[in-house]
């Protein structure tokens, strides 16, 4: 596989600097005054004040909403898995982000970060983060998102570990009067989206938006597992629904920012997962939702005060069948009813050219954590033990010269359920030219335990809890070098190294043969990752990135599960007869191991999209295929799994028609 996947990765690119070698010979002779006129994105989140990312303390990239459509991402996992560094997978229940080497079957993306708008999306339940189906808002609707590399809990606190991603959203401004959009593809696929907005005369802005996806997925999943004649000869059949519903609202009065959103997502889980009967759907429903409100204003010409507020909601309902011995079936329930309120207030303060400083504190007070559960009728399990949190953090910017500036980050979080804990960030950031940068990076990150490994207990079926689990932690040494050679062109070189401890794996206790969560083992992960962006003013945009990574568990040396060595993307946007452009992407995933130890195949997937744009006024028309090869692949799933690997999607397509009023 490795020599057809390095040709491929390379022909792109290799097509269009050929095609357009004239252009490329002038990009590498600019002079110092045409690289001073470079533009380079902004991002916020690094340091929660606006930074060009060459001068923001980490690897950053910057998602923008014409890259979404021009790729046509369907999720957000799918637009972080073309990223350096990232990858994911999918257990036909949810979908998980990788990053660097680690992502563990069984969690829910605890330890990355996820944002709409700066507003935490992680629930209080499983501190999961949301990036597939049941990413709560369109990707429509996304102006770019930031991808922070990195440990964030200095400014950010838990779960921001690997990486923050921030998820901005369009302005009224960006979506004019409204549009409204029509998808359809394979497996009886639909998606409708209504999306109204207003700017008044005072400067008012109102945005609404409205959008319902629908999914019949695969109506025969074959699971050699469970090939049986009495588990219908391991066909699941017509049970991988999938269903979303979601509602935006945003508006914003001069300093003042309103945002409410709602998403209710079912799902049919075809796997059979927690030893329930094969071809008899799992139902879960997901919902998740916040009102947030956000002022921000200049108090002096030096200090900025931000304030934010927010009530948030998170339920999931699962509905498990179990045969009962005798030719029945029982039933089996989950419910976590669960809400908060947090908040935060930021003050900055520009002391002067050389020196920025950011002080804020941050609550989350827990109105209920509920863990429910009903076996038969019964209540095996009703927990309810709010878990408050409280921070104060501070960061400084010292520009020792105009070429060097140091970033010092440290925070306090303290949770009744572990304590105090602190995470300090470090950074040295040296610009080589207007347009370069050296950095060198030290951060440390926490997750705490949240309440699913803390209390869940099923009453001895699969399940316990333990309430004495520690947080946990991780540091990380990175060094990076960015350079743009233009707008359009850009290299990004970053080497990283991860030390983690207590990390928490769900193992079996010999004891009793309950499944339960324990601070086992110490990891580590060292790799290197390379960005390659170029672009020409024909309009040919081509990007390639690789990454090596090597995660082992640090007590035995052996690799870790579900983390592949290597990563690489490639892709090539081609314009053509003025409204018209194509995109060709691929993607490599390395070989990595399951639950069980054993190797899934490495695998190269295609994706080719379409785009036609104004082709009459108003209405942009697009069309995608993924998968164009039709390449068999697996993702790993949990212990919770008979399965030692479960089958993804083979070739599938869609098209799509949006019309702006």
């Amino acid at each position: 596989m490795k020599r057809p996947v390095l040709l491929s990765l390379m022909a792109i690119l290799l097509l269009a600097t050929v095609t357009n070698a004239t252009e490329l010979d002038e990009l590498l002779n600019l002079d110092l005054d045409s690289l001073t006129k470079v533009e380079i994105g902004k991002v916020y989140g690094v340091s929660k004040l606006e930074q060009r990312t060459v001068d923001a303390p980490a690897n950053v990239t910057i998602i923008s909403s014409d890259e979404i459509k021009r790729h046509s991402y369907r999720t957000l996992g799918e637009a972080l898995a073309a990223q350096s560094g990232f990858y994911t997978s999918y257990d036909r229940h949810y979908s998980y982000v990788g990053v660097r080497g680690f992502s563990t079957p069984g969690d829910y993306n605890t330890k990355v970060l996820f944002m709409i708008d700066g507003q935490r999306l992680n629930d209080k339940i499983y501190l999961a983060g949301q990036s597939g189906s049941d990413f709560p808002l369109d990707m429509d609707l996304i102006d770019h998102i930031e991808v922070i590399r990195g440990p964030g809990s200095a400014l950010y606190g838990t779960s921001a570990m690997f990486a923050v991603v921030d998820v901005i959203t369009k302005n009224s401004r960006d979506v004019k009067n409204g549009e409204v959009a029509l998808m359809a593809g394979n497996f009886s696929t639909d998606q409708e989206r209504a999306t109204l907005s207003h700017v008044f005369e005072n400067d008012t802005e109102l945005l609404l938006s409205a959008t319902r996806y629908h999914s019949d997925g695969d109506d025969d999943l074959y699971f050699k597992e469970f090939d049986d004649p009495a588990s219908n000869n391991g066909h699941a059949e017509n049970i991988d629904e999938d269903d979303a519903y979601s509602l935006f609202f945003k508006t914003k009065i001069e300093g003042f920012t309103l945002e409410a959103l709602y998403n209710k997502r079912e799902k049919s889980v075809p796997t059979a997962p927690w030893d329930t009967i094969f071809n008899r759907a799992v139902e879960s429903t997901d919902e998740h939702a916040f009102i947030n409100a956000k002022y921000k204003t200049e108090l002096t010409e030096t200090i900025t005060l931000s304030t934010s507020l927010a009530y948030n909601y998170y339920n999931y309902d699962g509905t498990y069948l179990y045969d009962d011995g005798i030719g029945g079936v029982l039933t089996s329930q989950d419910h976590t009813p669960t809400s908060w309120v947090d908040g935060s207030v930021d003050l900055s303060y520009a002391q002067n050219e050389q020196l920025d400083w950011l002080i804020g504190i941050y609550g989350m007070d827990s109105i209920k954590e509920n863990l429910v559960y009903v076996n038969d009728g019964v209540t095996m399990l009703s927990v309810d033990k709010p878990t408050d949190n409280y921070a104060v953090y501070l960061q400084s910017i010292y520009r020792a010269t105009e070429a060097l500036s140091f970033t010092l980050g440290l925070r306090y979080d303290y949770y009744e359920t572990f304590g105090g804990n602190l995470s300090p960030r470090f950074s040295a950031v040296y610009a080589l030219s207007p347009v370069s940068s050296f950095k060198l990076i030290y951060g440390e990150a926490f997750r705490a335990p949240n309440a699913f490994e803390l209390y869940y207990n099923d009453g001895g079926d699969w399940q316990k809890g333990n309430p004495d689990l520690q947080e946990e932690r991780i540091r990380n040494y990175e060094v990076v070098l960015e350079h743009y050679f233009s707008t359009k062109h850009s290299l990004v070189i970053n080497g990283f190294y991860y030390e983690m401890t207590n990390l928490i794996r769900q193992i079996e206790d010999p004891n009793d043969g309950l499944q339960v969560f324990e601070n086992l083992d110490k990891a580590e992960s060292r790799g290197v990752e390379l960005s390659y962006k170029l672009g020409f003013e024909s309009g040919i945009d081509t990007s390639l990135n690789y990454t090596y990574q090597y995660a082992t568990d640090k007590k035995t040396g052996t690799w870790l599960v579900n983390s592949p060595k290597q990563l690489a993307n490639a892709a090539v946007t081609i314009p053509f007869l003025d409204k018209y452009s194509t995109t060709f992407a691929l993607q490599y995933v390395g070989k990595k191991k399951n639950p069980y130890g054993e190797l899934l195949d490495d695998y190269l997937l295609a994706n080719l999209s379409l785009q036609a744009d104004d082709v009459v006024k108003g209405l942009d028309l697009s069309a995608a295929v993924y998968n164009l090869f039709d390449s068999v692949y697996s993702s790993s799933g949990g212990i919770e799994h008979y399965q030692k690997e479960i089958i993804q999607d083979g070739i599938s397509g869609r098209v799509k028609a949006t019309y702006k009023f």
